[in-house]
């Protein structure tokens, strides 16, 4: 089974898709390193010399290469969801999860972890700016998101929060 996180930046994606691929026995894959090592570039690198739209179909080309395989959790960028097909791609492939948490922890996390300018859409802002940038991303991101098979909402998601959803299958 294809297992997909999905969310906006710093929702714990990476971590949690990480600690379930671990207790399920499963293989992970984070899709931005999967893009970084493919292009060879980091994400704000690829931004600034290529741009987003270049950076977006690199993005649903590893989506798609990665889906191929079994016994996977695949931790997505936050605007992977939204762009071309994927929601529907991802949807037709595994189980998906939207982890639903405030922006008020999303912006405590990306100040804890020092994260804001690896992420070339959140690069450079203030904090109400970053605020500003975050609810806004959420209110259009949200129509993609809530497609997904589960949506957890807290803002301390845990693996075993997830399983139940899982072991059903």
């Amino acid at each position: 089974m294809l297992i997909y996180l999905i969310g906006l930046p710093s929702s714990g994606k990476s971590t949690l898709g990480k600690e379930l691929a671990s207790a399920l026995s499963y293989d992970y894959i984070d899709l931005d390193q999967k893009i970084e090592e493919s292009e060879q570039m980091t994400i704000p690198e690829i931004f600034a010399q290529k741009g987003e739209n270049y950076f977006r179909e690199a993005e649903k080309k590893a989506l798609h290469q990665c889906s191929n395989r079994l016994r996977l959790v695949i931790a997505t960028g936050g605007g992977a969801p939204c762009f071309f097909d994927n929601m529907d791609f991802i949807l037709t492939k595994g189980m998906s999860f939207y982890l639903n948490i405030t922006v008020d922890e999303i912006i405590e996390r990306l100040n804890k972890a020092q994260a804001q300018d690896n992420r070339p859409l959140l690069a450079g802002k203030n904090k109400e700016q970053l605020r500003q940038e975050l609810v806004e991303k959420k209110e259009i991101r949200s129509q993609h998101y809530l497609r997904a098979d589960h949506c957890i909402e807290s803002n301390n998601i845990s693996i075993e929060m997830l399983l139940p959803y899982i072991q059903k299958k």
